[in-house]
C-alpha cells in the first residue's frame, strides 16, 4: 500500500465496527460482563443480609435472649406450632362441612402470630373458606364457624363442638 493512497473499506460494517459477526461477538462479551457484574452484585447483597441478620443474632444470644423465638421463625414448615395445628386441623376437618366458612382465632396471641394461624389455616383446610378475624370476634356475619387456636373463645354466640388439647371448634349460633 502505497502512502497516501487511499482503501475503502470492503463493507460498511468494518468501517462503523458496530455490525457483523464482530460487533455481535462484542456484544455479547459486553451482555454477558452485565450480567456476571449484576449476578455478583446480587451475591454481594445476599451476603450484606445474612451477615448482618448473624450480628443480630449473635448480639441476641449475647444479651440472653433466644433469636429464634421471634413470631416469623416459629411459623417456618417443621416447626412446632405448624405442626401442631396441622394435627389439630385433622380433627377439625372432619367436623365442617366442605366449603364451609370458618374464622379463626388466637386469643392471647399477638397479632402477628394470629396472622400466621390464620394462613396456615387456609393452607391446610383448602376445601373450607378461612376467614381470619381478630382475637375480639365483634362481626361473624357470613361465618358459620370459629377455629380457635390454642385458648378457648368465651362468647355466648358461639356454640362449641369440639375441645381439642390444642384449641377448639365452635358453630355460631344464629
Amino acid at each position: 500500500m502505497a502512502r497516501g493512497h487511499y482503501n475503502p473499506p470492503v463493507s460498511t460494517s468494518e468501517a462503523t465496527g458496530r455490525a457483523g459477526a464482530g460487533g455481535r461477538r462484542a456484544w455479547r462479551r459486553r451482555a454477558v460482563l452485565a450480567l456476571l457484574l449484576a449476578a455478583l452484585a446480587w451475591a454481594g447483597r445476599g451476603l450484606v443480609v445474612e451477615t448482618l441478620g448473624w450480628r443480630e443474632e449473635v448480639a441476641l444470644r449475647a444479651a440472653g435472649r433466644d433469636p429464634a423465638a421471634g413470631v416469623v421463625a416459629s411459623w417456618r414448615p417443621g416447626d412446632p406450632g405448624p405442626r401442631r395445628l396441622a394435627r389439630f386441623l385433622e380433627v377439625v376437618a372432619h367436623y365442617l362441612p366442605p366449603d364451609a366458612a370458618a374464622a379463626v382465632v388466637a386469643p392471647g396471641k399477638p397479632p402477628g402470630e394470629e396472622h400466621f394461624v390464620a394462613l396456615w389455616t387456609a393452607y391446610l383446610l383448602p376445601r373450607h373458606r378461612v376467614l381470619p378475624r381478630s382475637g375480639a370476634l365483634e362481626a361473624l356475619d357470613g361465618v358459620a364457624y370459629v377455629i380457635a387456636w390454642e385458648l378457648p373463645v368465651d362468647d355466648p354466640r358461639l356454640d362449641e363442638l369440639l375441645r381439642h388439647p390444642d384449641g377448639a371448634l365452635y358453630r355460631v349460633v344464629r
